[in-house]
């Protein structure tokens, strides 16, 4: 059992109540006595009831179980929380006067996010006919601020007395995995970007496989490869024959998307941070749509994370993990292929910010590497931040030539 009051409003009322009861006793007040009486029944009727009411609740609670729908989607989803094992007929049905239960949900992400629901257990809800038809279940609205991994952080069943007294709480069991994935829509205004070739790592001619089965080949004729032209069959058979073998296809570049998801607080607030990290999520996501349109794969990495290289239809799913750190959190971008051509997205900072994630990795050596800033200050709609951001631009393009 967990009880929740406001402990200096409750020991205020009870100590004030006292003390008036005192007072009006020893004056003789009668109206001043009937009001602390009045008070303490109060005090004393919602400890009671709310104590009572768990005690009879609690083995019913124990079967409860609240379920997300859908748990994997897009920001804007509307979510369905439904609160299941109530028996029919529910002995949620019983109440006191001046006592009110419901379920609540408190969903968080790793970086602070919070979506939460509540659900009444009123009699009307409670009744055979509702329950039997619908069951309990409330809409959890959700919009671009809600992208992320959420894991819960309660579930409890709570009875609180009209007043505010008193809360007492039951738990609800609930699993430690991921409870709800909200993946982010690709920015309406992606970033332009001019890809590099990837070097000797792509070709745009065919190859192709050398084989000397004879099942493999056909006949020459006129126009022709000649450089396909079985010579050894030629010296057995006396014909020409052009080898069919299967085309190699071309390599792809090796691309890097990394997102650099640090965030300076020395500059932005907590809420600033999570809504930058959430745009460049979203750009991220524009930026790994145009690579899969041009064939490119998509390899992914941010800060404190290892390499993944999810493929179109799951890269939006990648993007729902990354979440706002410190700046000074010390994670850095794993170790990249110095062959690889990187495509960094960060947030402005303030400078310099030599051990950050950011200023580790442009030290190393690649193949081919372009940096991006999102402008905070059109993100945000913060005029201030734009001194920030142009800084930050001429910082890392003269020292990193990015």
């Amino acid at each position: 059992m967990t009880i929740h009051n406001s402990a200096s409003i409750t020991v205020f009322s009870w100590v004030l109540a006292l003390l008036t009861l005192g007072t009006g006793l020893f004056i003789k007040e009668i109206i001043l006595t009937l009001t602390a009486l009045f008070t303490l029944f109060i005090l004393s009727w919602s400890l009671l009831s709310v104590y009572l009411l768990r005690q009879i609740y609690k083995n019913e609670a124990k079967k409860l179980f609240c379920t997300i729908t859908p748990t994997d989607g897009h920001t804007g989803t509307q979510l369905q929380v439904q609160l299941s094992g109530l028996a029919i007929p529910s002995v949620f049905r019983l109440s006191l006067p001046g006592i009110v239960t419901f379920y609540e949900l408190v969903l968080k992400t790793s970086d602070g996010k919070i979506l939460s629901a509540t659900i009444p257990l009123s009699s009307a809800d409670l009744s055979t006919k509702h329950l039997s038809a619908k069951g309990l279940s409330v809409t959890l609205e959700t919009d671009a601020a809600s992208r992320g991994v959420y894991y819960t952080e309660s579930s409890r069943l709570a009875l609180r007395d009209i007043f505010g007294f008193y809360t007492l709480t039951i738990p609800i069991p609930y699993p430690e995995t991921e409870s709800l994935i909200l993946r982010p829509k690709p920015a309406n205004d992606g970033i332009h970007l001019i890809l590099h070739s990837g070097g000797s790592t792509r070709r745009e001619d065919q190859r192709y496989q050398r084989t000397e089965d004879l099942t493999e080949h056909r006949p020459y004729v006129p126009g022709d490869d000649p450089r396909r032209i079985n010579w050894k069959l030629f010296g057995h058979s006396g014909d020409l024959f052009i080898r069919q073998a299967e085309q190699e296809p071309p390599p792809l570049a090796e691309y890097v998307l990394v997102l650099d998801t640090s965030v300076d607080y020395r500059l932005f607030s907590q809420e600033e941070g999570q809504i930058l990290v959430d745009s460049l999520c979203e750009q991220g996501l524009a930026v790994a749509f145009e690579l899969a349109q041009r064939k490119y794969s998509i390899t992914l990495s941010y800060p404190g994370s290892g390499i993944y290289t999810p493929d179109a239809n799951s890269i939006s799913k990648a993007l729902a993990y990354p979440a706002a750190i410190s700046l000074l959190s010390n994670r850095y971008v794993p170790d990249l292929p110095h062959t690889a051509s990187i495509l960094i997205l960060a947030i402005p900072r303030i400078l310099p910010a030599a051990d950050s994630a950011l200023d580790t990795l442009l030290a190393k050596p690649h193949q081919w590497t372009h940096l991006h800033f999102i402008n905070p200050a059109k993100v945000l709609n913060q005029n201030r931040y734009q001194n920030t951001y142009e800084a930050c631009i001429r910082y890392y393009g003269q020292i990193h030539e990015t």
